[in-house]
């Protein structure tokens, strides 16, 4: 069913106020055996991937075949469901490159069933590896593809990435990574002398005799950005979560750290801590947190295979000091004939990988050159494994339990899950805030309302100064059952949104607005069949400066009773930067609107608009009458010519609407090159344009589409003077 099937009947739209009410309770009658009702926080779900000898993933096992013990008591396994991205992907069209640029976000995105952040960490890589780390982390983004919602995250704080479904963005990052590491040598844990526990409070002065603070606030830095990211992946979302984190780690052995789930032993002499506990504690506050968010951790060493002899490479230069190699810890025994011997730094930095990793679910991809085949078993297991959900049988107290499954009858096969769970008690109650507030305030977006965004910067105005005027549409799906009105064939909605944009680089929100509406929807005539969902946008414009931003929009219906928040990471260019410029490529259908449209109206406004009002779109499959446009509907923006389309996927027989500026230095004749590219680059369709001559040259001109074959392709513009070229892409799907 095309979603032209309704039109706009009259949207009205004002300044957002926020209110509460109270429902008053009627007298009931006391139900005989009250119902008890079980809530989502009891529930604790373990991912389980399993592995036979061969190390092919296990498939077919039902809730039957498991055994999971709680605190060595077994538990009824309430929830089961196995997972198989492989079979899903069969049937998917062939992928766009990684490179090209997602410009519109959706926070129902079927394909992003899993939640991974890269954690690259140039704190401890020697910068001698820097493009070893560049092309693992390449590898992962690109044999991750699409199904995958990503992070970045880069120990020393720089480039990072929100969580995006925009490949381009994380491939960007980790250009701009460089090994921090002078010396191939590990780096070996410095802790706080005399201190308590939070190693915090850790100063140059107090560190164990031949540290440096610089070497104590790179290991912390690692595992703080590890618990913070796990915090965040922990708060409700569902999808399979992991870290992949490339790393050389640390010199210290950590065996047995992590069995006693929330204790750390407590060495005291002449009541001062030693120094071992405060390293120790921040590590396993980190494993806590990747607990409670069922977070699994796979962990890649790029220092790859290292040999006994190679061993003497990795601990250059010699140890501080008189000491000769036979006393050098770096080395341990290895070089003197025992191969296994895990006392060297080396051999404890690739142990401690496993033991992390391992204690999460996941694995290490350490001593080895197969980086390749190792990211191929990781996504095997991301893409592969079981779902199991239990209620606790005992609920009292709180802090970690020990967990335990097996498949019975099969002790040959390998079960990797998070070896426990923290049971925290009651959450705190929420604290006083708005809803749109609360709906953007997570790193995660909401989904119990379908959102998507798309913001398009423009060039300045003459009153904005460097200010962009950025083109905001925000597209809500709402139940057609939720916005009827009794026998009415008029669909209702009373809705409040937010747009909050976000400086990157100083988190700090820059621009926010927010807005309520009453949507009225009609049938358009001759409509037989009622869709089971109907969708509208919502345009509006903010002034931004130039910068990195992120797009939080929020929205809540209450038709619907709740509400959603979706997120977009865009740039905001400066266009007199560079003597030519081109704006984002803005796409809609050539025939008008495929979707009802909203826009904020000035009060003034709002009480001419409550006439029924025919929005121009097109029903392929019947026959309209032609599109009415009363002068009473507003124009769109002034910043573009017409509203955009959030729809990448179309049918040949559909012909697209496009537009762009272009911003010059000093004015000069301009020509675009438009052409449509196959995934490997080659051109399917290419011809040329004149722009239109002005102060900021234009070109808007229709696109057909039926000499594209079904597939991925990207939209490319080239404009031209001559001298100085600039490229704009936009990615499109052409399905049968």
């Amino acid at each position: 069913m095309s979603r032209t099937a309704f039109v706009a009947l009259a949207v009205s739209t004002a300044t957002a106020v926020l209110a509460g009410s109270l429902l008053q309770a009627r007298p009931q009658e006391r139900p005989q055996q009250p119902p008890v009702f079980r809530t989502a926080t009891e529930l604790v779900e373990i991912d389980v991937v399993v592995v036979d000898k061969a190390g092919q993933r296990v498939h077919g096992l039902t809730k039957d075949d498991f055994i999971l013990k709680d605190r060595k008591k077994p538990q009824s396994i309430e929830t089961f469901t196995e997972v198989q991205r492989s079979i899903e992907r069969a049937t998917e069209l062939p992928r766009l490159p990684p490179e090209t640029r997602v410009d519109v976000a959706s926070n129902t995105s079927a394909k992003a069933g899993r939640l991974v952040v890269m954690v690259l960490d140039d704190l401890h890589t020697y910068r001698g590896r820097t493009d070893t780390v560049k092309a693992i982390a390449r590898k992962v983004v690109n044999d991750l593809g699409a199904e995958s919602a990503m992070s970045l995250i880069q120990t020393g704080g720089e480039h990072g990435v929100e969580v995006t479904d925009d490949r381009s963005r994380l491939l960007g990052s980790i250009d701009r990574f460089q090994g921090r590491r002078p010396t191939r040598r590990p780096l070996e844990v410095c802790d706080p002398i005399g201190q308590p526990r939070d190693v915090e409070t850790a100063t140059a002065s107090n560190l164990d005799p031949g540290c440096e603070i610089q070497e104590l606030n790179a290991n912390r830095s690692l595992y703080r950005a590890l618990e913070d990211a796990a915090r965040i992946l922990g708060s409700g979302d569902k999808r399979r979560k992991a870290f992949i984190l490339v790393s050389e780690n640390v010199a210290k052995d950590i065996s047995g750290l992590f069995d006693g789930g929330q204790q750390v032993a407590t060495v005291v002499s002449n009541s001062i801590w030693q120094a071992a506990p405060a390293y120790e504690y921040q590590l396993l506050n980190t494993m806590n947190a990747m607990r409670r968010g069922n977070v699994a951790t796979y962990s890649i060493d790029p220092r790859g295979a290292i040999t006994p002899q190679k061993l003497m490479e990795e601990c250059f230069p010699p140890p501080r000091g008189e000491r000769g190699i036979g006393a050098d810890p770096c080395v341990g025994n290895e070089v003197s004939g025992s191969p296994t011997d895990w006392t060297s730094w080396v051999r404890q930095a690739q142990h401690g990988l496993e033991i992390m990793s391992e204690e999460t679910g996941g694995f290490a991809v350490v001593n080895t050159d197969d980086f390749t085949g190792g990211i191929s078993q990781i996504i095997a297991d991301l893409d592969n494994y079981y779902l199991l959900g239990f209620y606790p049988s005992d609920m009292s107290g709180k802090g970690y339990r020990p967990i335990d499954v097996e498949v019975k009858g099969r002790p040959d096969l390998t079960l990797r899950y998070r070896r426990g769970y923290q049971l925290e008690g009651a959450p705190p109650p929420p604290k006083a805030t708005s809803e749109l507030n609360r709906l953007v305030g997570g790193a995660l977006p909401k989904n119990d309302l379908p959102l998507r965004l798309q913001a398009i910067p423009m060039p300045p105005g003459p009153t904005t100064g460097k200010n962009a005027l950025v083109v905001i549409a925000l597209e809500l799906t709402v139940p057609t059952t939720m916005m009827q009105e009794g026998d009415s064939d008029r669909l209702l909605d009373d809705i409040e949104y937010g747009m909050y944009a976000i400086d990157v680089k100083g988190a700090k929100v820059r621009e926010q607005q927010g807005s309520g509406a009453k949507v009225t929807l009609r049938p358009r005539p001759g409509l037989v069949a009622v869709p089971d969902k109907v969708t509208y946008a919502i345009i509006s414009e903010m002034q931004l400066a130039p910068g990195s931003y992120q797009l939080r929009a929020s929205a809540t219906s209450k038709k619907l009773s709740a509400g959603g928040s979706v997120y977009l990471s865009f740039d905001v260019p400066d266009f007199s930067k560079d003597a030519l410029q081109l704006t984002d490529l803005l796409i809609a259908y050539a025939d008008g609107p495929h979707v009802p449209i909203a826009r904020d109206l000035p009060p003034a406004v709002v009480q001419t608009t409550q006439r029924e009002v025919v929005a121009r779109g097109t029903t392929p499959s019947m026959t309209r009458p032609a599109p009415v446009v009363p002068p009473t509907w507003p124009a769109p923006p002034l910043t573009v010519p017409f509203d955009p389309t959030l729809d990448r996927t179309f049918v040949a027989r559909d012909t697209l609407r496009l537009y762009f500026k272009a911003v010059q230095r000093t004015p000069s004749p301009l020509t675009a090159t438009i052409s449509a590219l196959a995934p490997d680059g080659t051109v399917v369709v290419t011809f040329d344009r004149l722009l239109d001559a002005g102060t900021q040259p234009s070109l808007d001109i229709s696109l057909p589409l039926n000499q594209l074959a079904p597939g991925p392709y990207r939209l490319q513009v080239v404009v031209t003077d001559g001298t100085n070229d600039a490229t704009r892409e936009v990615a499109l799907i052409i399905k049968p």
